[in-house]
């Protein structure tokens, strides 16, 4: 994974790119594979950014700056109707406050039982009929400053799917309790990533909806499953 201030905005320069280019990319069919696509690479670029941006926890002002920075910069471009654009600087704002809170909240039990309890909280919700709202085919063109957009190629501004910003938050947490806590920082990135992907690809496949942040937990607990014991003892 990237790490430092040049490769988080280089990360952010090739995402905005990806971004603004998607609705002139050529359209895949069937529509289920072009939608799988266009999530799968947003994904990617989403957490990307926020691996990039976890290196931030060791400077705390930077955090602060990047935050604040971010925040300006995904209002204006909601407010002028470029959604898609937002969506980098929506993942450094909303990762930055996912750092933020495993800053404070910075021990190794903590590492262990926030997603337990998160993933026990969203079964709760989904067993009792609640859906995710993370993602889903759209035909939405107006901005969602509650969601991270992934724009559908040649759709012209059409999304694929949105991210939830629990799921960015939580995302941007298990990572930074990660590498502050001797776990396997990548893999569990990589394991987050591919949870999302696969609440994507139910939604687009199967119009189910899956508890998400529970998926997210698991991606980040199971590759340190073996390091989970020695933590919990420290």
């Amino acid at each position: 994974m990237v790490r430092g201030p040049a490769a988080l905005l280089g990360l952010l320069a090739a995402g905005l790119a990806y971004l603004l280019a998607a609705p002139a990319l050529p359209v895949l069919q069937p529509d289920e594979l072009a939608a799988l696509v266009a999530c799968a690479i947003g994904i990617g670029l989403v957490v990307a950014i926020i691996a990039g941006l976890v290196a931030t926890s060791d400077a705390r002002i930077a955090l602060g700056l990047a935050l604040l920075g971010a925040a300006l910069i995904a209002a204006g471009l909601n407010a002028a109707g470029v959604a898609a654009a937002a969506t980098p600087f929506e993942a450094v704002a909303y990762g930055c406050a996912g750092v933020a809170f495993a800053l404070v909240f910075d021990a190794p039990a903590v590492a262990i039982a926030l997603p337990l309890f998160i993933a026990g909280v969203d079964l709760l919700a989904f067993a009792g009929g609640a859906g995710s709202p993370s993602f889903g085919l759209s035909v939405t063109r107006a901005g969602d400053a509650l969601g991270l957009e992934l724009p559908a190629w040649g759709g012209g501004g059409v999304a694929a799917g949105r991210i939830a910003i629990p799921e960015v938050v939580f995302v941007a947490a298990y990572a930074t309790y990660a590498r502050r806590s001797g776990l396997r920082e990548r893999p569990a990135e990589v394991g987050m990533a591919v949870a999302l992907l696969v609440a994507a690809a139910a939604a687009v496949l199967a119009d189910a909806r899956l508890p998400t942040l529970a998926l997210i937990g698991a991606g980040y607990l199971l590759p340190n499953a073996d390091r989970l014991r020695a933590l919990a003892n420290r």
